[in-house]
C-alpha cells in the first residue's frame, strides 16, 4: 500500500518518514521505527522538538523512572528508554493505540516498559491511591511478575510490557513525566494539578509539556526551566517548586 511521505530538511540531509511511523533519534535504538496507530488521533512530537528536549535533559535520563502520560505513538517514552531510562510507563486510553504501544515495546525488546490502557487522570488517581496504600517512598513500585532488575527493596522494578487497566506493576513515582495531551483538550492543567497534589514525583523531577502555541499556560506552581516553539507547538520543561 502506498504511504504518503513527509520530508524534513536538516542541513544537507533529507530524512523521509512515513506518516504512520516515527523514528527514535538517539541512544540504543537510534533509527528504529515506531508504528503509529492508523486512524488514531495521534500527534507524535516533532523530531527537532524531541532533539531539543533530550538535549535539555542531558545527564538526567540515564537511570530515571519515566511516565509518558498521553503516550500516543510512545515516541517520548521509547526515546527515553533508548537513552538509558530505567523504566517507562506508557498511558493511553485508546485500545488500538495501547495495543500498538505494546507491539512496539515487544519489537524493541523493551522489558522495562509498562503499558496502561486508561485515561491519564484515572491512572494518576489510582497511582496516588496505590502509593498511599503501600506506603511507597521515592522509587517504590508494586511487585513485578515481569523482568526483575534485582534492585534493592523499596526501589523500582522493570516490568514486562502489558496493556490493561489499573496500576498493576507500574512504577509509582517518577523522575521525568512527559505531558503531550491533545491540543483540543483541557487535560494539561488537570494533569499538572493531579501530579502536584498526588506526591507523584521524586526529588528533582522534571515535567515536559506541549500545548498549542497560542494557548495560555498555567504552570500550577512548577518552575519553568526551559521553553521553545516549533510550528504550532509550544513546549517546555518544568521543575518541582
Amino acid at each position: 500500500m502506498l504511504v504518503r511521505r513527509l520530508e524534513f530538511l536538516t542541513g544537507k540531509t533529507i530524512v523521509r518518514m512515513s506518516r504512520n511511523e516515527v523514528r527514535i533519534i538517539g541512544g540504543l535504538w537510534k533509527g528504529r521505527k515506531l508504528k503509529v496507530p492508523a486512524g488514531a488521533a495521534v500527534r507524535p512530537s516533532l523530531g527537532r522538538v524531541r532533539e531539543t528536549l533530550f538535549n535539555w535533559l542531558a545527564g538526567e535520563v540515564v537511570g530515571s523512572d519515566c511516565l509518558d502520560l498521553f503516550a500516543g505513538s510512545g515516541a517520548l517514552g521509547f526515546e527515553a528508554l533508548s537513552r538509558g531510562a530505567r523504566s517507562v510507563v506508557l498511558v493511553d486510553n485508546n485500545r488500538n493505540t495501547a495495543a500498538v504501544l505494546r507491539k512496539n515495546a515487544q519489537r524493541l525488546g523493551a522489558a522495562n516498559c509498562t503499558v496502561r490502557r486508561q485515561s491519564a487522570l484515572a491512572f494518576l488517581k489510582l497511582a496516588a491511591g496505590a502509593r498511599s496504600a503501600t506506603g511507597t517512598r521515592n522509587r517504590g513500585g508494586l511487585a513485578s511478575s515481569g523482568t526483575d532488575t534485582g534492585a534493592p527493596a523499596g526501589e523500582s522494578r522493570m516490568t514486562a510490557p502489558r496493556a490493561d487497566d489499573g496500576v498493576g506493576e507500574a512504577v509509582l513515582r517518577w523522575d521525568i513525566v512527559f505531558l503531550d495531551p491533545p491540543f483540543s483538550s483541557n487535560l494539561l492543567p488537570a494533569a499538572l494539578e493531579a501530579i502536584q497534589g498526588g506526591n507523584a514525583l521524586n526529588p528533582g523531577a522534571r515535567i515536559y509539556f506541549e500545548l498549542e502555541r497560542r494557548s495560555a499556560f498555567d504552570a500550577h506552581g512548577f518552575t519553568i526551566l526551559k521553553e521553545g516553539a516549533a510550528g504550532d507547538t509550544r513546549f517546555g520543561l518544568l521543575a518541582s517548586p
